[in-house]
């Protein structure tokens, strides 16, 4: 259990490791550099005397060119012929972990736009014109604090004339799929 020795090792661990079966049998995670971090495998370890096991941990694994994959860890003590022994699952979310950083950089770069666009931008409900989303001009030009303005409708906020107003612009988009450069009063 302390020493890490490697007594078998399945095909998705030689894909995830980059180590032929043969150069792991008999050898600890310590002696191939698995662990980034030996203050974290210490805790790990901790953690299972404690609890028992670990489930679904976020770690970073390296491989055998020395590149660090990121992984969801779970660990079990168990017996085998009188041996305390580990059975561990490593499951790579490596490529999941580089998507959701790209979606975040994407988002972040969405707000941006849409915060600092020079005109009035809303992002509304087309059934009942709940605001969903509203740009920093709306809160200059229109008064009303983003907080404010998110999940009401823009007739509760008063912000139509009429409530024809709104309703010709969503019969427009519905029927153009779109609307540019309607002058509308609010």
């Amino acid at each position: 259990l302390d020493e890490g020795r490697y007594l078998e090792v399945n095909d998705a661990f030689v894909d995830i490791s980059g180590y032929a079966r043969d150069e792991v049998i008999g050898k600890t995670s310590l002696e191939l550099g698995i662990w980034p971090s030996l203050r974290e495998r210490e805790t790990i370890l901790k953690e299972i005397r404690e609890q028992g096991a670990i489930n679904n941990r976020e770690m970073l694994f390296r491989d055998r060119n020395g590149g660090l994959r990121d992984t969801l860890l779970s660990m079990a003590p168990v017996e085998i012929d009188g041996v305390q022994c580990l059975v561990s699952v490593v499951n790579d979310i490596t490529e999941r972990k580089k998507i959701q950083d790209e979606i975040a950089s994407l988002e972040r770069r969405y707000h941006s736009i849409f915060n600092l666009a020079p005109e009035l931008i809303t992002v509304t409900s087309r059934e009942d014109g709940r605001f969903i989303e509203v740009n920093e001009v709306f809160v200059a030009l229109i008064g009303y604090d983003r907080d404010e303005a998110i999940g009401k409708t823009s007739t509760e906020l008063g912000i139509w004339p009429s409530p024809d107003e709104r309703s010709e612009c969503v019969r427009i988009i519905s029927e153009q799929g779109r609307m540019l450069n309607r002058e509308t009063r609010f």
